[in-house]
């Protein structure tokens, strides 16, 4: 039986640990087929893939708080066990998500 699967080289295999290499061989080993993908199935996939990465991607942003705020921030921060920027993004980002409601 002709499998249509690409076999991983001993280069590849050494950055994998011993399990990750036992499901490797065992699927190499397999009679499992792979059926190919359609073109607009990758582009929609690649794109999936594109729209993550770009999600993920950070810019730098230069913003004026009070004194008192920031310190405020700070410790609501540390009660959670966050640094504080960290903090922040995460606020800012459930407003622009919608998931913190708006009063």
């Amino acid at each position: 039986m002709k499998k249509n699967k690409p076999k991983a080289d001993s280069n590849t295999m050494k950055y994998f640990d011993d399990e990750e290499r036992d499901l490797i061989e065992s699927f190499e080993n397999s009679d499992v087929k792979i059926k190919p993908i359609s073109a607009k199935r990758k582009k929609f996939w690649q794109q999936v893939a594109a729209n993550s990465i770009a999600e993920r991607k950070k810019k730098a942003l230069s913003l004026r708080l009070g004194e008192r705020d920031i310190n405020r921030i700070k410790e609501k921060a540390a009660k959670k066990g966050l640094p504080y920027q960290t903090l922040i993004a995460s606020v800012i980002h459930q407003y622009a998500t919608d998931q913190l409601g708006e009063k």
